[in-house]
């Protein structure tokens, strides 16, 4: 059996866990909705409908209150694009704002526009 030192096994260890410090994470964001108001921030999309973190189809009801649906500066929505669809037919303002980048991946099929009604 091979004996390691108290300093061997000590610079080991510093050197593994400083090695896990500067590996790279990605960077995680998504659709949340808060109240009445959505705001998808770089996040790829799936083909799914509902108030997910990265359904395509972001759904929204303007019977009560007001909504919104915001992609911010910045931002970088890709996958299968972004929808934003009423679940109830409703008399409240409906605010769709895009100051980021929504587009469809490579093999994506859904239109890469914000829409309404999806």
């Amino acid at each position: 059996m091979v004996e390691f030192s108290r300093k061997t096994r000590l610079l080991t260890g510093v050197a593994l866990g400083a090695g896990l410090l500067v590996s790279a994470q990605p960077a995680f964001a998504q659709c949340v909705t808060v109240g009445a108001n959505t705001t998808c921030s770089s996040v790829v999309t799936a083909n799914n409908s509902g108030n997910g973190p990265t359904d395509r189809n972001q759904l929204y009801d303007s019977t009560v209150v007001p909504t919104s649906l915001t992609v911010p500066t910045g931002s970088s929505i890709s996958g299968v694009g972004l929808a934003f669809s009423p679940t109830a037919s409703g008399t409240f303002a409906t605010t769709i704002t895009n100051n980021g980048a929504v587009t469809v991946s490579a093999g994506g099929i859904i239109s890469a526009s914000i829409i309404t009604g999806a």
